[in-house]
């Protein structure tokens, strides 16, 4: 089975058992990893994407025009691409070709992300922000097993103050379902448990 720590469980891991009790299983039970002669890893993937994210959103100035914003991303992207973790994947042409597209990708998301955040009330507050702990404690559950601390990280919080905005960062394909179903399956819980865990905590 998949040994948790004692007490904790993560949002992700709820999300991940009623999604494929199995591929969670292989994921954080025998704990399979990505085969390593793929072009680009997915975790490292992931990783860039939301550094890039990060950085962008620390340095961007939300007054600036769409065409600076675009500038920015571009050159946060060319900077973080050079560090060492990364660098190995440009050494083949496939890897090449699929750093020349994860740019593209990743200077259009953060395109639309800084057009439809410079139009809104609520700005990026929080980045990376754990609940688990003393300063954010996690969200409490009874279950048969006794009582279970739900613990996470989440991406973004935007706020203006009085309200606020959970945002998770997804590679890939996301696919457009009933939210109602899968709340209730437990298919789609990330958000929901990360709004409840920060819900007047800001």
């Amino acid at each position: 089975g998949v040994n948790y720590a004692e007490g904790k469980l993560s949002a992700t891991a709820i999300e991940g058992h009623f999604n494929c009790p199995y591929a969670n299983f292989l994921q954080r039970g025998v704990k399979l990893l990505e085969r390593e002669e793929l072009d680009i890893r997915a975790n490292d993937l992931g990783t860039m994407v939301h550094e890039v994210g990060e950085t962008f959103i620390d340095k961007v100035d939300w007054n600036c025009s769409l065409e600076q914003a675009k500038a920015l991303a571009e050159s946060i992207f060319s900077q973080i691409s050079e560090k060492q973790e990364y660098k190995r994947y440009q050494q083949s042409e496939g890897g090449k070709s699929a750093f020349e597209l994860i740019k593209k990708e990743s200077v259009r998301f953060f395109f639309f992300l800084f057009e439809a955040t410079s139009h809104s009330q609520l700005k990026p507050k929080y980045l990376e922000v754990y609940f688990g702990g003393k300063k954010y404690p996690p969200i409490k559950v009874d279950t048969r097993k006794g009582q279970m601390a739900i613990t996470g990280k989440v991406d973004r919080i935007d706020s203006d103050g009085e309200n606020m905005a959970v945002i998770d960062y997804k590679t890939g394909k996301v696919e457009k379902s009933k939210t109602d179903l899968n709340l209730y399956t437990g298919r789609k819980l990330q958000l929901f448990l990360y709004a409840k865990a920060f819900n007047g905590k800001l």
